[in-house]
């Protein structure tokens, strides 16, 4: 599959499996999108960190 120029969006890129995938994907000339709760040590012209804030909708 050629994934050149493509767009992914991919969450959990702070660290583990999430940050390893945005890396692959990165490797194959993709531009991603990344959400996650702390930004990675990652500089890439394609990257392009979101910063996501976890709540719970439920009040107490």
């Amino acid at each position: 599959m050629e994934l050149k120029n493509k767009i992914a969006v991919v969450t959990g890129v702070s660290k583990g499996l999430g940050l390893e995938v945005v890396k692959q994907l990165l490797e194959k000339g993709t531009v991603v999108a990344g959400w996650g709760r702390t930004a990675p040590d990652l500089k890439h012209g394609n990257f392009h960190f979101f910063f996501l804030r976890c709540v719970s909708g439920r009040s107490s």
